[in-house]
């Protein structure tokens, strides 16, 4: 578990060559042209920072990833809405070890984690982690085409719950809010703030980072409020907040961003 993320990273850095160029685009919007040799390492340090993350998402409970320190910085903004019974939508991404973190977050905030995800094109590989999810305290929501789907997070929000869900990808539906992220166009989930602004609830960008071989980093952000019944204009301010969090923790982080699509 601690040899063979590195080898299987740099087997896919190797083959999956439309992936890597989708990494190699993403680190020069991050951090700008550099010579072949350096971003062909960064290219494949990403992929072997995948493979690590997901080794920890698929055993959480391991002593190896239980032991590992955990930086939470910017815990007191949680911690005040937690204090106030006020449930939130924590905006999360693909970035560094995201699925670790928030099943250990559940541990540390000690109240019910509901992490949205989007549907799997393959039924098992899709019931094995969410297995794993529900081992470690976390349940999982799958989201698809149908707007029904949606209806448990509601009430778990209501019911002063913590919601995880991810910015950087679009759901099923493919309703996205145009933004800018490295001043290029990109796209997140409208619904995320919708659902906020309907029942008036936070959210929080909360972004991780592996800090070192030892220890991971959660950041969390101040909370973002979007009005009731806002309009496309106030929906696509509180976006471009979270995604420009996103954008000052990719600058800190740039090989662990996985976003793999181009």
């Amino acid at each position: 578990m601690r040899a063979a993320p590195i080898l299987i990273g740099v087997f896919f850095a190797l083959v999956a060559r439309r992936m890597r160029r989708a990494v190699s685009r993403n680190l020069l919007a991050i951090r700008g042209p550099v010579g072949v040799l350096r971003d062909s390492w960064e290219t494949t340090l990403t992929f072997v920072d995948f493979a690590q993350a997901l080794t920890a998402a698929l055993a959480p409970l391991r002593p190896m990833f239980l032991e590992r320190k955990i930086s939470l910085v910017g815990e007191e903004y949680v911690r005040r809405l937690l204090e106030e019974g006020t449930g939130m939508l924590m905006l999360t991404a693909h970035v560094g070890p995201w699925d670790a973190c928030a099943l250990r977050l559940q541990r540390v905030m000690d109240v019910p984690v509901l992490m949205l995800m989007s549907e799997e094109a393959d039924p098992d590989a899709e019931q094995f982690q969410d297995e794993v999810r529900k081992s470690a305290g976390v349940t999982v929501l799958r989201i698809g085409k149908n707007p029904f789907q949606g209806l448990p997070l509601l009430e778990h929000i209501q019911k002063g719950g913590i919601a995880v869900a991810q910015l950087d990808r679009l759901p099923a539906s493919g309703r996205g809010i145009s933004v800018s992220l490295f001043s290029r166009p990109f796209e997140v989930p409208e619904g995320l703030f919708r659902v906020a602004g309907a029942l008036g609830c936070p959210l929080v960008p909360v972004f991780a980072g592996r800090l070192d071989p030892a220890a991971d980093g959660v950041f969390v952000s101040p909370p973002i409020w979007v009005a009731e019944r806002s309009g496309a204009e106030s929906l696509r301010a509180a976006a471009q907040e979270a995604v420009t969090c996103l954008e000052a923790h990719l600058r800190r982080f740039p090989s662990q961003w996985f976003h793999f699509v181009e």
